[in-house]
């Protein structure tokens, strides 16, 4: 995918929130069951990340200006990911070890977008001196793109889980 001045990349400000809840509105009712790494209303958006050591990264149209792509980066895991973590036979350093979260308009997958914007996290993710990601809530066994997808960005499958009677894979990046 050739990057152009039509693509801008940008760290989320909470101006974005209400932009942001409309780019997961767009989405179809199957992607918004892979990605829920918080609420989407505008407040839900506010309120997670004054309550949270994240950052979110934001892929747009300079022309059109919405939302294709967003990323978050937490420094750290939510309380359900560490509990799963801890369980799990691994020597993580929660200090330095952080959670992340892709997404990508369904109009945008397969055109080269997901992976700038996994780039991007890594980057980010290094620059706070992490040593490693895992994903945040895991992925769901059925999503089989998204998990080629991370596969091929270097992550492993640690482990499965079960959420509403679904399976789960929890995966890790070493950096």
């Amino acid at each position: 995918m050739k990057v152009d001045s039509q693509f801008e990349f940008r760290l989320f400000h909470s101006e974005d929130a209400l932009q942001l809840s409309n780019y997961y509105s767009s989405l179809s009712e199957q992607s918004r069951q892979f990605f829920q790494p918080h609420g989407f209303s505008e407040e839900e958006i506010l309120t997670f990340y004054q309550a949270n050591s994240a950052e979110g990264i934001l892929i747009s149209n300079t022309v059109t200006s919405p939302i294709l792509a967003y990323g978050i980066l937490l420094a750290g895991l939510k309380a359900s990911d560490r509990n799963r973590y801890s369980g799990y036979s691994l020597s993580l350093d929660w200090a330095t070890t952080g959670s992340l979260g892709p997404s990508v308009a369904e109009d945008w997958i397969g055109k080269g977008l997901s992976g700038i914007l996994m780039k991007l996290l890594i980057e980010q993710a290094e620059f706070q001196k992490l040593k490693a990601v895992v994903l945040l809530g895991g992925v769901r066994a059925d999503n089989h793109r998204a998990i080629a997808f991370y596969l091929k960005h270097g992550f492993s499958s640690v482990a499965e889980f079960s959420r509403n009677n679904t399976l789960n894979y929890d995966m890790i990046l070493k950096l």
